[in-house]
């Protein structure tokens, strides 16, 4: 199945998407974390959205795409394919609206979470040892039952639901800096005059560095933060600073980073 360009959203994208997921998720807390100030030499707080319901932020994506359907649509079913969270997003969202839904995940995908899909009454199939086989025969499946098949990323009301826990970061910050994620950059170079977007790129190899977290982003690498990282030492050299905005946490929850001294600047590969 090939993909249609993706259309560009807008601020006004993002704050219709928090008018129709309001009744559905919650407003997650943002909290400063001192050992990650430390860590960043940085002011740095963290977006708890492992306390949104099902555990992450992509149900946002899901209610408002499947708020949007039509009832032919719903009537025929939806189909995607997921690891996971996004599997989890679809398959509440459908059954929140009466809609049928069956999400392909990879034989071994995480069996807490193909349970939920379960639980709110999405049919899971396992195929493939990859994310890739299950969602090409996905997307097979979709065409044979004339069902609406939801791409796991290249859905613009995917992208500005998932945005709305940025616009709540910045209705709670000011001067946030820089973030990689499409859905943040649309808060991010909207809802901020001030803002300054970064994209960091994932470093070539795939081995862990246990380069320190600074460094990594000094380099412009992206960082996969673990809990245990705080006790990594610091290189003795004096380091650029480089302040992250948003990064992956292991619980599903987003760091930002707020200075006050700043040029905006937008990123030139963004990811």
């Amino acid at each position: 199945m090939s993909l249609s360009p993706l259309p560009e959203p807008t601020i006004a994208d993002v704050y219709d998407a928090r008018r129709r997921i309001s009744g559905y998720v919650h407003r997650t807390p943002l909290r400063r974390v001192p050992i990650l100030c430390d860590m960043f030499k940085a002011d740095v707080w963290v977006k708890f959205e492992n306390m949104q319901l099902l555990g992450a932020f992509k149900v946002r994506g899901g209610i408002n795409l499947v708020s949007r359907t039509t009832p032919e649509e719903r009537a025929l079913g939806f189909v995607t394919a997921s690891s996971g969270n996004h599997g989890q997003s679809i398959a509440y969202a459908a059954q929140q609206f009466g809609a049928k839904c069956t999400v392909f995940v990879p034989v071994g995908a995480n069996p807490a979470k193909v349970a939920s899909m379960r639980s709110m009454g999405a049919d899971v199939v396992e195929h493939g040892p990859i994310f890739d086989d299950a969602r090409i025969y996905s997307e097979i499946f979709a065409r044979e039952e004339s069902m609406r098949y939801i791409h796991a990323a290249n859905e613009p009301y995917l992208v500005t639901g998932v945005a709305t826990y940025s616009l709540e970061i910045h209705e709670d910050l000011d001067d946030i800096i820089t973030s990689w994620s499409l859905s943040a950059q649309v808060v991010e170079l909207a809802a901020r005059a001030s803002c300054r977007v970064t994209s960091l790129r994932k470093p070539k190899s795939s081995a862990f560095s246990p380069t320190p977290p600074r460094r990594s982003i000094s380099l412009g690498k992206r960082w996969k933060a673990r809990p245990s990282m705080p006790r990594c030492k610091p290189q003795p050299k004096a380091l650029p600073q480089a302040p992250l905005t948003t990064i992956r946490w292991g619980c599903s929850a987003n760091i930002s980073a707020t200075s006050s001294s700043y040029q905006k600047k937008t990123s030139e590969e963004p990811l």
